[in-house]
This record gives C-alpha cells, structure tokens and sequence, in this order.
C-alpha cells in the first residue's frame, strides 16, 4: 500500500475519515487513529470523540443489571403473593399472578444470560 500524497512512499497506516493510505510524514496521530492533515483530522476528532468510553459503557451495563435485579424482586414479590390465593381462596387470579411472576423470573434470567454471554466475547 502507498501513500496517497506521497506516491513513493510506503504507507504506514490508514485515515480514519477516508481510509486512505498515509506515509509515516503524512499520518497525524488523533486519539487511537490516524488522519490526514486537514479536514480529516478534524472529522476523526470528532469521531473519537463521541466514541462511548469505558466508563459509560460500565455503567450501562450496571443499569442493565440493576433493572434485572428489579424484575427479579418483583417476579418473587408476585409468587409469593400468589400462593396463598391458589392454596385457600381458589378465585383464579392465583394462576394468573403466578403465570405474570415467572414472566417477570424469566426477563432477567435472560438479561443476565446476555449481559454475561457479551462479557465473555469481548475477552
């Protein structure tokens, strides 16, 4: 690969806004990527900056996992309320709770499988 500015020479990397070629004197370090001097070094900039870092990613995931937790307290909360209407009152509305609780057990059974499976991949 050459250097789109300096045909005679070998390029060294890519920009990250025109994915051009760039010699070691044409390449412009801008966060983790390389630009063009100019306008694209402008546009990478930008790019890297609105980037997701590793501590907004973290806390996503800490939401995620906290509303798991909520669901999780709330599946519980409804089967245990459900019981005691399925063994002495017998009106029906006991297998219905029951029926919502296990949904509410299943979604963050889900949402931690997934959160735990992404983890791993990115390793």
């Amino acid at each position: 690969m050459i250097c789109a500015h300096h045909h005679e020479r070998e390029a060294v990397g890519l920009c990250g806004s025109c994915h051009r070629g760039l010699c070691v004197e044409c390449a412009r370090p801008v966060g983790h990527s390389l630009a063009c001097p100019g306008e694209c070094e402008q546009d990478v900039a930008t790019d890297e900056a609105s980037m997701p870092t590793e501590e907004s990613v973290r806390a996503i995931e800490i939401n995620r996992q906290s509303i798991s937790y909520l669901f999780l307290v709330i599946g519980l909360l409804l089967l245990s309320w459900s019981i005691p209407d399925i063994l002495f009152l017998h009106d029906g509305w006991g297998y219905s709770i029951i029926f919502a609780g296990f949904i509410y057990l299943l979604c963050p059974i889900f949402a931690m499988l997934r959160l735990y499976i992404s983890r791993h991949r990115r390793r």
